[in-house]
């Protein structure tokens, strides 16, 4: 998993061998963001990589994104409804925020569509994403 809270450490991962088209979301959400002197004072960028669980999604963030925060339902549950803003499909990941408080700071969060990326979280993403 990738974690970037501050912008030196979106700098450091836009030089690693991050996939291009990810480099380019990023960047792009850096540019949407650039007024802001303090990264942390508005969003973290988590990205999910082949191999980390649900578990390890869930401890980065502090909650589950399988879980409504509201009622508590669970992904599966057919009046389950997902607790972020707005989730969007890329083609090659799938991008979803989640707004923590009125300041509107947030959690973005990526998850590549590709192999080695928990399966039940790809049929979360597919399940919402337009």
């Amino acid at each position: 998993m990738i974690t970037v809270q501050d912008w030196a450490s979106l700098s450091r991962v836009l030089t690693s061998p991050l996939d291009i088209r990810l480099k380019q979301l990023l960047i792009e959400r850096r540019d949407q963001l650039a007024e802001f002197e303090d990264l942390s004072e508005i969003a973290r960028f988590v990205v999910v990589e082949p191999g980390d669980g649900r578990d390890s999604l869930e401890r980065e963030l502090g909650f589950s994104v399988f879980r409504n925060p509201v009622d508590g339902r669970l992904f599966g549950d057919p009046e389950f409804s997902p607790g972020w803003e707005w989730i969007a499909n890329h083609g090659h990941c799938f991008e979803f925020v989640f707004i923590m408080d009125d300041s509107g700071y947030g959690h973005v969060v990526f998850v590549p569509n590709e192999p080695g990326i928990d399966p039940e979280l790809l049929r979360l993403c597919q399940a919402y994403a337009d």
